[in-house]
């Protein structure tokens, strides 16, 4: 796997954790100061600039973008197991489909 496309990949985890931090910090109503929004952005940061690291490496934005979207698996994931959201049959085969794209074009 190449360099840039594994640091896009954290930056995918990194942009998911901090929507999971987004969502969490809300749950009392919103604190623009709660120490989980501060963390969420925090993270959306890193993500953002590890992104930008790496699309001005590896030049194929095609390729790299695809690879954002395993945030939104983490997203769902995560919003199952901490918020206990429901996790339906279409959305596990649709994170697979996601999952699998995400292989066909990197590897």
């Amino acid at each position: 796997m190449n360099i840039y496309i594994f640091i896009t990949l954290v930056c995918a985890v990194f942009g998911g954790v901090a929507q999971l931090l987004f969502k969490s910090s809300t749950s009392q109503g919103l604190n623009l100061f709660s120490w989980k929004l501060l963390l969420g952005l925090f993270f959306y940061g890193l993500a953002f600039i590890g992104y930008l690291f790496a699309l001005s490496k590896y030049n194929k934005l095609s390729v790299l973008y695809f690879v954002i979207a395993f945030s939104y698996v983490i997203v769902a994931l995560g919003s199952f197991f901490i918020f206990k959201e429901s996790y339906t049959f279409k959305m596990v085969l649709g994170q697979i489909l996601v999952f699998i794209g995400i292989l066909l074009i990197t590897v």
